[in-house]
């Protein structure tokens, strides 16, 4: 017997065999979450809604750098130079972000929130978009704001000139973790999580590991299939599912 596909962003390959897999979708992040488990229990969608809802919109909300929550007032004081006080989560997210900008040196720019805001990319449907001006992008590259400018002093994080922090490349991996936990702790053998194309697997299904696919950009099925075994993790982006063509030009995030 063929695997049947599924077209989850990523693609899900499943396999044969009587388990039943079900899959529960919601949305947070400004993206789709998928949580696709083998022979869940009765009333699993209620359960895992009412714990993960609540945390999900609070995660969303303050997390997200050009709404009203926690992240983007802080970006604003940190504009002016100023110090704020942040809760743990907050906390916990600079830390990881001055961590990765260290290890991956000019290939991650966390503190790049007003690059974002030259090319508009936070805005979901844009009315009459344009791009920014070149001179622009390069007065903003040629003194790029870094992690290393945001220092701890005192129980505050402290702006030493002005930055502003996106947690696009990576808030969707701190809420992959918290889904994960959440599945483990009630003792499901065998379950995916897929948050905007960042997924991982939780054990095995009864025939062997997960199976998953890239998703062409073409639309017609799965470009590769590899197996993902409990614990690891596949991370993907791609520009075929959000950009702008603008006068013949495509523009994208990437």
């Amino acid at each position: 017997m063929r695997p049947r596909v599924l077209l989850l962003g990523l693609v899900i390959l499943a396999g044969c065999g009587p388990a039943k897999t079900e899959t529960f979708q919601l949305l947070g992040l400004g993206t789709v979450i998928d949580i696709t488990v083998e022979a869940p229990p009765p009333g699993w969608r209620d359960e895992l809604r009412a714990e993960i809802g609540p945390w999900l919109a609070g995660h969303s909300h303050d997390m997200y750098a050009y709404g009203n929550g926690e992240l983007a007032n802080a970006n604003t004081a940190w504009r002016r130079g100023e110090c704020v006080t942040t809760s743990a989560q907050l906390t916990d997210l600079i830390r990881t972000a001055g961590a990765l900008e260290e290890i991956h040196g000019d290939r991650f720019a966390p503190a790049s929130a007003d690059l974002t805001v030259l090319w508009r990319l936070h805005e979901a449907a844009a009315a009459r978009w344009q791009p920014p001006p070149p001179d622009s992008v390069e007065r903003y590259l040629s003194s790029a704001p870094r992690m290393t400018m945001l220092v701890r002093s005192e129980g505050q994080w402290c702006a030493t000139a002005p930055l502003a922090v996106d947690s696009g490349g990576f808030a969707n991996g701190a809420a992959l973790d918290h889904l994960v936990e959440a599945i483990k702790k009630r003792g499901w053998p065998a379950a995916l999580v897929n948050v905007g194309g960042d997924l991982s697997a939780v054990g095995r299904r009864h025939d062997g590991p997960w199976r998953v696919g890239i998703q062409s950009p073409a639309g017609t099925g799965a470009l590769a299939s590899f197996a993902v075994n409990d614990g690891e993790h596949v991370m993907t982006s791609g520009d075929y599912a959000r950009g702008v063509t603008l006068d013949g030009v495509r523009y994208t995030h990437i």
